[in-house]
């Protein structure tokens, strides 16, 4: 639930969301890894905000943690020294 943003906006609900982050490495050597992964692989996003409290559309998505880019891809090498 967001506030309404005094003295514009409403009262907004928002239904929970669950985001999948995946990785997997592989020690290349000692001091090597190489590690591919994938954050928010099912593509989830949040709620899209009513216009009045986006402050008139300039912000679509609700103000969380997730990201609102959807999923992206990734790979990784790590050096130890």
């Amino acid at each position: 639930m967001i506030r309404d943003g005094f003295p514009f906006g409403e009262v907004q609900g928002f239904s929970p969301k669950v985001v999948t982050d995946i990785s997997i490495g592989y020690d290349i050597t000692k001091n090597i890894n190489f590690t591919v992964g994938a954050n928010n692989v099912f593509d989830v996003f949040p709620d899209l905000q009513i216009y009045k409290n986006s402050y008139y559309g300039v912000f679509k998505y609700a103000p969380v943690q997730m990201g609102t880019l959807g999923s992206y891809f990734f790979g990784r090498l790590n050096f130890n020294f």
